[in-house]
């Protein structure tokens, strides 16, 4: 019986690096998630390899072709076992923010201040327009400045004095007099109920891994 091709035994090897590569890609623009640091790192290891194989892989057999399809194959589903979780839980965080968003514009009054702590829902600002807009933009804290809205150049130094230091400068924000929003991470309630034992925060909402309260 005839054999199939040469080439067609390194398309198969390849293909599960053209997997690696891809999906990073279409993830952001399919789920409207940010792809998390894992899949950019497997993006890289799969263009690199891709790249390395595609070039040396001409002198493979058949065999070998083989062979390195099934390593490569089984490297790819760690990646994905890997990336999963931190996957599902950005998938999990966009899905709760339109009731999210309802819930924050139910109980902004003029005049509050909102803080968004551990990371900005990237999708809130459109659930909860007008109270988070670009002439009123929330105050920024707990979070790696490596992520969104940071990791821009120049973002930084934009937000200026709306970014809280530590946490400190959110206890005494929320110690103040104004009215206080914090949308946040959950757990994050109790972490902060426990440093404001002379002004008790109030639990608005909990929704997903979501929780927005106040000071009042």
């Amino acid at each position: 019986a005839s054999q199939p091709p040469g080439w067609t035994w390194r398309v198969c090897m390849l293909s599960p690096l053209v997997l690696m590569v891809v999906v990073p890609v279409l993830v952001p623009p399919l789920f409207g998630a940010v792809a998390p640091a894992g899949l950019k790192f497997q993006m890289a290891i799969g263009a690199v390899a891709l790249g390395l194989l595609a070039w040396r892989g001409r002198r493979f057999s058949q065999d070998q072709c083989v062979v390195g399809a099934v390593v490569i194959a089984l490297v790819n589903l760690q990646f994905i076992a890997a990336n999963m979780p931190s996957l599902e839980t950005t998938l999990k965080s966009n899905q709760t923010l339109k009731p999210l968003g309802a819930a924050l514009r139910e109980n902004y009054q003029p005049g509050d201040t909102l803080v968004c702590w551990g990371r900005l829902p990237q999708g809130l600002p459109f659930y909860a327009h007008p109270v988070i807009s670009a002439t009123h933009r929330p105050y920024l804290g707990g979070m790696p400045l490596n992520q969104v809205p940071f990791e821009f150049p120049g973002n930084r130094e934009r937000f200026g004095d709306l970014v809280l230091p530590d946490e400190l400068a959110l206890v005494q924000l929320l110690s103040g007099n104004q009215r206080v929003l914090v949308v946040a991470f959950s757990g994050t309630f109790d972490h902060f109920q426990h440093s404001m034992t002379n002004k008790p925060l109030r639990l608005v909402a909990r929704v997903g891994q979501w929780e927005l309260f106040s000071t009042r």
